[in-house]
């Protein structure tokens, strides 16, 4: 059910819950777009127990960072802004599916909630960026794939709109194939 007090932490603990309840090593975690911020709150809190990071089309963000504060203001007042209405953020990209699964508002607080990641065992696993790029154009660049640079990443294109999940499932799993190797 979608509620208003749903923020990053909540979704960050979801998965480190399912993590810690399975008993699960040696993990893989896949970020795409917002999810970059998630799989970032994960490794935080257990390092020790993933194998490696992959952000694709994500955002990379840093201690104490929100999507609000990576996004530039002037970007946050014309695209996201407007799509907030009643704490939840309306599907800011492009056309919503009309296919299940259904993109559906996000809560607000998942965008404006900063991000807490002090375990220095974090930079220690390895972690890798899917820069989606269609017709020359990498709108994540900036936000996901320059920081990635910075920290010493492998990035890899992709050429292909920002959803590949949908659009192009099985070039997806082949490009993961290439980056795990």
């Amino acid at each position: 059910m979608a509620d208003t007090a749903i923020n990053l932490t909540t979704h960050v603990n979801n998965i480190v819950n399912l993590i810690k309840f399975e008993n699960l090593h040696d993990i893989i975690l896949i970020g795409h777009s917002y999810g970059g911020m998630v799989i970032s709150g994960v490794a935080g809190q257990v390092p020790e127990r993933i194998k490696h990071l992959i952000y694709l089309d994500a955002f990379v963000p840093q201690n104490g960072e929100s999507i609000q504060t990576i996004i530039d203001s002037t970007r946050w007042k014309e695209a996201i802004a407007p799509m907030i209405k009643d704490g939840f953020i309306s599907y800011p990209f492009g056309k919503p599916n009309p296919n299940p699964p259904t993109d559906v508002p996000q809560p607000l607080k998942t965008f404006t909630e900063t991000i807490k990641i002090t375990n220095f065992l974090v930079t220690k696993i390895p972690s890798t960026y899917v820069l989606m790029t269609k017709d020359g154009n990498a709108p994540f660049e900036k936000i996901g794939a320059n920081r990635a640079s910075e920290q010493g990443w492998k990035i890899f294109t992709f050429e292909g709109g920002h959803y590949p999940m949908r659009d192009q499932p099985i070039e997806l799993i082949k490009k993961l194939e290439e980056v795990l190797k």
